[in-house]
């Protein structure tokens, strides 16, 4: 059974919440089996975000993270996209790629691939399983240098987000240098633990 205590991310300074239970920083927030790995709080606000935003989900389709929890990656990749304001037209709104890495990472959508949220749904529901070996290095490579790229729908001046979502183990190679490049290119770099496994990168 899906269960959700509460989400939160730092995405537009607003909290994403369901059945909260605990407010606090301390405790390991829950999607079924996913936690948030480094996050802060504020009370149940649920206004979407309105701000320009690029958003790159950067999603564990390793071996370890499993068929069930990729399921629950994907329904909780749908809530966030709820919450994401999503326009057709001019530079305003926000605009989500995803890609999904295992051994070698791979681009599901661009970020200006689909510019409605049912084309962003139907686009997170298509994506399947990859499966392989963990090299998280590789994956931020990939989002620095191909997704944050104006012909991939990288837009100048607007605020640059990843969100990684991995069970934690980088098998292949260590990803800390690369996390900090992503870093020092202005990407805000947001971490989330999948599984039993999951640890701080």
């Amino acid at each position: 059974m899906l269960r959700i205590i509460f989400l939160f991310l730092l995405l537009c300074d607003v909290v994403v919440e369901s059945h909260g239970k605990d407010n606090s920083t301390t405790g390991s927030p829950v999607l079924g089996e996913v936690t948030t790995a480094s996050t802060t709080t504020s009370k149940g606000n649920t206004r979407k975000c309105r701000d320009a935003e690029d958003i790159v989900i950067v999603i564990d389709g390793s071996w370890s993270v499993g068929v069930p929890n990729f399921q629950k990656i994907k329904e909780f990749i749908g809530l966030l996209v709820r919450s994401f304001s999503i326009k057709t037209r001019g530079d305003g709104g926000v605009r989500v790629g995803v890609v999904q890495y295992s051994k070698n990472p791979r681009a599901e959508f661009l970020l200006n691939d689909h510019l409605t949220r049912e084309a962003l749904n139907a686009a997170i529901a298509d994506i399947p399983y990859k499966g392989g070996n963990t090299a998280t290095g590789r994956a931020l490579y990939f989002v620095r240098t191909y997704m944050f790229v104006s012909h991939h729908g990288a837009r100048e001046g607007v605020k640059r987000k990843a969100i990684i979502i991995t069970d934690g183990l980088s098998i292949l190679d260590d990803p800390r240098s690369q996390a900090k490049l992503l870093r020092d290119s202005n990407v805000e770099v947001f971490t989330i633990g999948v599984g039993g496994q999951g640890g701080d990168k």
